[in-house]
Parts: structure tokens; sequence; C-alpha cells
């Protein structure tokens, strides 16, 4: 089963929590990627966090690496590494494929993929 967790009046968070009931523990780890975004205009910038937690309830303190498939369309964007598992997204020019971000943690085994659509500016 799924949870979906959404925070009324900001539809830009949300979670699915995956459900098991199990007679022995299992810990399964998570990356929450925030805010949760579609699309980006032409000349805008976000900036992405990405945590990792074990059953959704308890964060870990772990380093996530970010690797992005518009290596042939980085006139299109710009990600800048803040450190501390935050990056800074800027559109430069519409694309017409989504940007696809993969974060991941060795460590834990553990990844998350997320696709922005670069838009124009109107």
């Amino acid at each position: 089963a799924t949870i979906t967790v959404r925070i009324l009046g900001n539809e830009l968070t949300e979670v699915e929590i995956p459900v098991t009931v199990t007679n022995e523990e299992n810990l399964t780890y998570n990356i929450v990627v925030s805010p949760i975004i579609e699309s980006l205009r032409q000349g805008l910038s976000v900036v992405l966090s990405a945590e990792i937690f074990d059953n959704f309830t308890n964060k870990i303190d772990a380093v996530v690496s970010l690797e992005d498939s518009g290596t042939d369309r980085k006139n299109n964007y710009t990600i800048v590494d803040n450190h501390n598992n935050t990056w800074t997204l800027t559109n430069k020019l519409k694309s017409k494929e989504p940007l696809v971000l993969t974060f991941s943690n060795n460590t834990y085994e553990v990844s998350k993929t997320i696709e922005i659509q670069l838009k124009a500016m109107f």
C-alpha cells in the first residue's frame, strides 16, 4: 500500500509513503526531494534539496549526489552545488525534452529520479 501526504495550501509539497505490514523490522531508505516541481520557466531558478530518511521517519545525515541527463543541453540550464544536499537549478533556455535529475546515495543504495520541463519565459 502507499500513503500520499500533501500539505494543505502547498501543492508543491507531496510525498508518497510505501507501507508494508510485517512481523520483523525492515528499514527502507528513501530520498525526499523538495520542492516538488514539474516545470521551470526560462530565467527562473529554484533551490532543490534532497534528504534521506529511514522508513520516512528518521532523517539520515548522509551526502546525496546529483546527476543530470542533459549533458547535450548544457546551454539550456545550470546546476550549482550549494553543498549540504542543496542545488540551484536555473532555466536558461527552454527544451523540448524534460531534464531528468537523479539524486542518489551509494551507502544506503537509494535513488530518486525526477523530471523537470524547461519551459519558455511566457
